[in-house]
């Protein structure tokens, strides 16, 4: 028996009274009682306060987490049986949990291990601790998403945690480091720093989509996954974005308010273009400009909430302000569907750029 949460973006609210608003954070501490048989798993590690009930039910305390917004507070209930495989860092306690047949069977070793790669990266990367003791990762029978990244203890559907030397194949493996990377960004971009709201959940997204190309390159750099990703995320960007129903990267907060409006937030352009506009950003003000900007944008907001325009002063702050501003050049790319096909006469030398549409009948 196993039960689990999974409370983005707004389900919290149906487990306890509160407010699933991202820039309304608060510290959490959890009571669970279960029965004697089971483990209850939680953002934090269990306190000494937890004690037996009776000769059917205990009561597990976890310790406070850090101010953190409602859809990534998550807890898990599993049978005793559901053992871990302990693969820690220097500073780190990694546990990753999964049946028993496919942790008897191995399934489990490659992500503890690359987990552990992923993390170690991303702290030097970053310039900046991940925040908590410990790391808890689950593989679930069932998961709605293909992972989530609740702070702390990051669940995964099976699929996308367990691997069989072997067996699985190439693309399974790099599926599973990309998805591994993914979620362990988010302990950075999401976790500790939080977009004030839904309509830029891409500053969630689409940086944890591209940071896991850096930390997969870093891990698994057999894997060619930079060269890759122009198949994946940039094709993927430009299919959906040809469309009269893509949506700007950063809309307006007014346009989304329901939970089907923050649910519709978290698609392709979210994560493959917001992604790539990064990508775009990156080489257009040189890599060590970027990263320099996004570790003071970690350091700055740590804890907080954010804009986009917040990312932009400090990317600023990194670069030649006289060469060009960075919040004007990025508006175009990101309150605005689509991008442009430029048209160069090569006998003339005139030039001049469409909106592209795959229906050239539509009109944008």
């Amino acid at each position: 028996f196993l039960a689990a949460t999974n409370l983005e973006p707004t389900s919290a609210r149906r487990l306890f009274p509160c407010f699933d608003e991202p820039d309304m954070k608060a510290a959490f501490r959890l009571k669970v009682i279960h029965r004697r048989e089971t483990t209850a798993l939680s953002n934090t590690r269990p306190s000494p306060d937890s004690y037996v009930l009776d000769e059917d039910w205990k009561l597990t305390s976890f310790f406070e987490t850090p101010k953190m917004s409602t859809y990534l507070f998550a807890f898990t209930i599993s049978q005793d049986n559901f053992p871990y495989i302990d693969f820690s860092t220097s500073s780190v306690n990694i546990r990753t949990y999964a049946r028993p047949e496919a942790m008897e069977a191995g399934h489990v070793e490659y992500a503890a291990k690359i987990t552990a790669k992923i993390l170690e990266f991303y702290e030097g990367h970053f310039g900046l601790k991940y925040e908590m003791n410990d790391l808890d990762q689950i593989a679930l029978p069932d998961l709605e998403p293909l992972a989530m990244e609740n702070w702390g203890l990051i669940t995964y559907q099976e699929g996308a945690l367990l691997y069989e030397e072997g067996v699985s194949s190439w693309l399974h493996k790099e599926l599973i480091t990309s998805v591994i990377a993914h979620e362990l960004a988010h302990q950075w971009f999401g976790n500790q720093v939080t977009m004030k709201w839904w309509n830029e959940i891409w500053l969630n997204e689409g940086f944890a989509t591209y940071m896991s190309y850096l930390a997969v390159d870093h891990a698994e750099p057999s894997f060619q996954i930079k060269e890759k990703l122009i198949m994946d995320d940039l094709h993927t960007a430009f299919e959906e974005d040809a469309l009269l129903t893509s949506h700007p990267l950063s809309t307006p907060s007014d346009y989304v308010q329901t939970p089907g409006e923050i649910l519709g937030m978290f698609d392709a352009i979210s994560y493959s273009k917001g992604a790539m506009v990064l990508r775009m950003l990156a080489n257009h003000v040189g890599e060590d400009s970027f990263d320099n900007g996004i570790r003071e944008y970690l350091r700055v907001y740590q804890g907080r909430n954010v804009e986009q325009g917040d990312l932009w002063e400090l990317i600023q702050n990194e670069v030649d302000s006289n060469r060009f501003n960075i919040a004007r050049f990025m508006k175009s790319w990101t309150t605005q569907i689509g991008y442009p096909v430029i048209t160069i006469n090569t006998t003339s030398g005139e030039t001049y750029q469409k909106h592209f549409l795959y229906n050239s009948s539509a009109v944008s």
